[in-house]
């Protein structure tokens, strides 16, 4: 049974993986590069880094029960999974059998046909053969990775970098794919997101294709773009990213804008990027902007906020599920949320207060502007979530908060004890 395997960041071989006689997975670096923020300043990782961390690039829930038995492992095998399907991962970070390297990827032109019947077949895996298809992509839902080469659609074969991101809407929410292609639409008016769009041209079900921001396309070649998911750069389990009232050490924007103050190379400007995703996500009524709904791209040694992706009105299709992920202004239900709790948000990672609220009017502004074009590229949006959505922006547009300095103030000492818990935190681990 293999016992290691190489970590790759791009075309660099960075360090192993390895699993122990005791049945632990760990991760021990080879040349001084900065996978992740969770370790910075250490000189080896511990087992539960390895875990959450290499965790975050393997899919969640059903999917990744149904790869586990597709190659007969148990589902909690994190190192067998990334063994047969960490070749081709988000971001750039590649773990491959000893012996392999991600040049040893190739493509193979697939026609429209195909791509349609592939999509129409999920979530059945038979179509893939067992040795050529090795990628994973976090999450629930179904998707399939693609690269476009010039023209044509190309299956990634052993590592090769994918391009795209297609998601074929599921059956239970008919309209999200729409929705949601609207939604990135709308919110690329006010701040960067992910290109997305919606075909009906792929199959029995309405597709969305996603433009991978972790790749670039200089001439011919297809290059990986180191990133991290919230969870990831703070450590953390999958299973964490909704944090949890009252739980200090579990995801939060606050800890997000600590990161961006510490390692960004302008962090005004990512601070202001994180207010505009936040704000853009409230206004649409997006309930599902959890921890590893939000990324880190890596630049050396700093990083930037990642474009804005997943996000849709989902109040729309699921009424009763309005708790968020991450808590704003101290408050966890979306319709609980106004103008003020994202300027005392936004105050506590250091945003001047008028400043936070013109950002967050500029991003009502500029959405309202994009609501026409967005409907008329995607006449398939629901009525339903695009009178919530557009509620949604009329509310911040229209709130002027005049007393948000309280507010402020009181969800400032909030987080400077957040600050105080994780740095006894660090304390206790050294």
């Amino acid at each position: 049974m293999t016992s290691t395997l190489a970590v790759w960041l791009s075309d660099r071989r960075v360090g192993t993986l390895e699993r122990t006689a005791a049945g632990e997975v760990v991760y021990s670096p080879g040349i001084d590069v900065p996978l992740t923020v969770a370790a910075s300043g250490l000189a080896a990782w511990s087992p539960q880094l390895t875990r959450n961390w290499f965790d975050g690039l393997l899919p969640e829930g059903d999917r990744r029960v149904r790869l586990a038995a597709r190659f007969g492992l148990r589902s909690e095998d994190t190192f067998g999974l990334l063994a047969e399907i960490g070749w081709e991962c988000a971001g750039a970070v590649a773990v491959l059998p000893e012996g392999q390297s991600p040049a040893s990827g190739r493509y193979e032109q697939i026609d429209e046909a195909g791509v349609a019947k592939r999509l129409d077949a999920l979530p059945s895996i038979d179509l893939d053969p067992d040795d050529a298809i090795r990628m994973s992509l976090g999450g629930a839902q179904d998707k399939l990775l693609l690269a476009r080469i010039g023209d044509r659609w190309a299956l990634p074969i052993d590592g090769a970098p994918s391009t795209h991101i297609l998601k074929p809407e599921p059956d239970l929410w008919p309209g999200l794919a729409a929705a949601e292609a609207w939604a990135l639409r709308v919110a690329g008016a006010a701040t960067e997101a992910s290109e997305t769009i919606v075909t009906n041209e792929l199959g029995v079900r309405p597709v969305i294709v996603v433009t991978r921001y972790d790749r670039q396309h200089p001439g011919d070649r297809i290059v990986r773009l180191h990133q991290e998911d919230l969870c990831q750069a703070l450590g953390l389990p999958v299973g964490l990213k909704y944090a949890r009232p009252a739980h200090p050490e579990d995801p939060s924007l606050a800890r997000l804008a600590r990161i961006l103050v510490e390692r960004a190379v302008d962090p005004p400007t990512e601070l202001i990027r994180l207010l505009q995703q936040v704000a853009a996500s409230v206004a649409l009524r997006n309930a599902d902007a959890h921890a590893k709904n939000i990324s880190l791209l890596h630049q050396g040694n700093a990083v930037r906020l990642a474009p804005l992706y997943d996000v849709a009105p989902t109040i729309a299709f699921l009424p009763r599920q309005t708790t968020l992920g991450l808590s704003i202004g101290g408050k966890f239900k979306l319709t609980e949320i106004g103008t003020e709790h994202l300027v005392a948000e936004a105050m506590s990672w250091g945003i001047p207060g008028r400043d936070a609220t013109e950002a967050i009017v500029a991003v009502a502004a500029d959405m309202s502007n994009a609501v026409e074009e967005a409907d008329d590229l995607y006449p398939g949006m629901p009525a339903t979530a695009r009178e919530l959505a557009i509620a949604g922006i009329f509310q911040i547009q229209q709130q002027r908060p005049g007393k948000w300095a309280s507010a402020a103030a009181s969800q400032s000492r909030a987080n400077r004890q957040v600050g105080r818990v994780e740095d006894a935190g660090d304390a206790d681990s050294e």
